[in-house]
């Protein structure tokens, strides 16, 4: 009977699959080699061709542009010089609105001291300013005095005057009438 190696079969058979994986290896590793540099130089060129095109495109627009930058200039000047206006404008303003809340205190100043004067006292002189009202009134009667200046320590608990002075009191003995001065702080 004949004897039957098996040993040398199986070196055999595999060899064979040894040589034709190892070639599709060989295969495959190729593949991705000629894939991977078509890859790399595609992608050379195609950044080489799109930066030099956009290189090309960008001096040519910045030719057009050029001469626009003079009236870029000139619009930059004027936009700073309305600005600057438009500034002093508002500063105008801020001062005029201060002046008239002066002018609107200051009648308020003088319309509560002229409720207070009584009837039978003439006011003389009323000077106003920042920090202080002078009044010069006269009157035959002593006790419309005395009104007036009970009348104004009113305006002193409104928050209108923080003080009243009494700085003078006269009698005029040849028109018979009493005269008065007073300072009011504000």
């Amino acid at each position: 009977m004949p004897t039957i190696n098996f040993l040398t079969a199986k070196r055999k058979d595999k060899a064979k699959r040894n040589k034709g994986l190892l070639a599709v290896r060989i295969a495959a590793v190729s593949y991705m080699v000629v894939i991977g540099l078509l890859s790399v130089s595609a992608f050379y060129f195609s950044n080489r061709v799109s930066l030099d095109s956009a290189k090309t495109n960008e001096d040519s627009f910045l030719k057009t542009l050029a001469p626009l930058r003079s009236h870029e200039a000139k619009l930059l000047i004027i936009k700073n010089r309305i600005a600057d206006i438009s500034e002093i404008l508002k500063r105008r303003e801020d001062v005029a609105g201060k002046e008239r809340a002066k002018k609107a205190n200051y009648e308020k100043i003088i319309t509560s001291f002229n409720e207070k004067i009584p009837q039978g006292i003439s006011l003389n002189t009323l000077n106003v300013d920042e920090s202080k009202v002078i009044l010069n009134l006269s009157s035959d009667s002593l006790s419309l005095m005395e009104d007036l200046i009970n009348g104004l320590t009113f305006l002193g608990q409104d928050g209108i005057i923080s003080s009243l002075l009494l700085d003078s009191l006269s009698l005029s003995q040849d028109k018979s009438t009493y005269s008065i001065l007073l300072t009011a702080t504000l």
